[in-house]
């Protein structure tokens, strides 16, 4: 894998990975309020149809299903952050 030492990437790799958390979070809320609003299925779908209906264990599932799939999403993005800046981690301790 090619890695940039030095010049404008090199520095915006320091902002791209304090920035990530950050947009993946804001991601992963779009999709799910985008199926709630917008489309006939997905996660944010089923938990609104089960708020009609009041089936508050269809609801919580959902809920922990999408904590569950945030907490994966950001523990592979730091795992690919940790893999792609070993440099810059190294430069810093």
């Amino acid at each position: 894998m090619c890695e940039v030492r030095f010049g404008p990437i090199a520095g915006e790799r320091k902002e791209l990975d304090l920035d990530t958390p950050i947009r993946e979070g804001a991601a992963f809320i779009v999709v799910i309020v985008s199926e709630m609003i917008a489309v006939n299925s997905g996660l944010g779908f089923r938990i609104l149809e089960a708020r009609e209906f009041m089936w508050s264990d269809k609801i919580i599932a959902g809920m922990f299903t999408i904590g569950l799939l945030g907490l994966a999403i950001d523990i592979g993005m730091n795992a690919l952050n940790a893999r792609l800046l070993r440099w810059h981690r190294g430069i810093n301790n």
